[in-house]
């Protein structure tokens, strides 16, 4: 149901640090040669000796029983709730609702800072309703947030984002663990 296409089992740290390392610079190879850029590479781990490849991943997934292991500071995202790696898929569409809002977002922005600003040094708006306007806008941006908080729903409820990384995009047929 994930798509994942290749995976490694059975390895030693350094050996899934030097598998992440080498298929991370394919996946970069890829994408400067016009390759697709929905490609990535996503490490799954449940142990300390799962942290340097977890680092050297485009996104690591450290499955843990709570925050404080060891495994969690190397990683982005953080599976809590028990249910390990069958969280994946609600980690996908989280991700690609994530990317969705996140367009919506940067351009309601864009489009009311043009709205408030272009009036007002133009004369037209007084600088309190290019003010108002802005804080509306924000107010709207943050709301609109919150859709995913209210969309979550099932799977992954326990699951803690740690860090993001901006323009992450992928294509569930290129996922490799």
């Amino acid at each position: 149901a994930v798509g994942i296409t290749d995976f490694r089992a059975g390895l030693k740290p350094e050996d899934k640090l030097a598998y992440v390392t080498q298929a991370a610079a394919a996946a970069a190879g890829s994408s400067k040669q016009g390759g697709s850029s929905g490609q990535g590479l996503l490490m799954a781990g449940d142990g300390i000796n799962d942290a340097p490849a977890l680092a050297a991943a485009q996104v690591g997934v450290a499955i843990a029983s709570t925050p404080k292991d060891m495994v969690a500071a190397a990683a982005d995202i953080i599976v809590l709730n028990g249910q390990g790696i069958t969280n994946l898929p609600w980690l996908f569409q989280l991700a690609d609702r994530t990317h969705t809002i996140l367009q919506q977002n940067l351009a309601l922005a864009l489009a009311s800072v043009a709205i408030a600003t272009l009036p007002t040094v133009a004369g037209v708006f007084p600088l309190w309703l290019a003010v108002t306007l802005h804080e509306g806008s924000t107010l709207l941006v943050a709301l609109n947030s919150l859709r995913l908080l209210l969309e979550a729903g099932g799977g992954g409820s326990s699951s803690s984002t740690k860090k993001g990384r901006s323009g992450h995009r992928h294509d569930h047929g290129q996922h490799k663990h």
